[in-house]
């Protein structure tokens, strides 16, 4: 559910690791069909842009699930 997921965003959000990581950017694989690290990055900056104010992220994720196959 997207509720569990934006908990874990948040999570990764405030790894400083990760954090600095994927916002620094990085290249994805030519035929790579979906890249995950892009779509945290992209979400990362929205957090970031944001200063604390609430994102609307959870519309980005119900629409195109993350990518994710299970």
């Amino acid at each position: 559910t997207t509720h569990c997921v934006y908990c874990v965003l948040q999570v990764l959000y405030f790894t400083p690791e990760l954090r600095c990581a994927l916002l620094s950017g990085h290249k994805p694989e030519p035929d790579a069909e979906y890249c995950m690290a892009c779509e945290a990055g992209l979400l990362f900056r929205m957090m970031a842009a944001s200063r604390g104010a609430p994102v609307q992220v959870l519309s980005r994720v119900d629409n195109e699930g993350l990518g994710l196959r299970v």
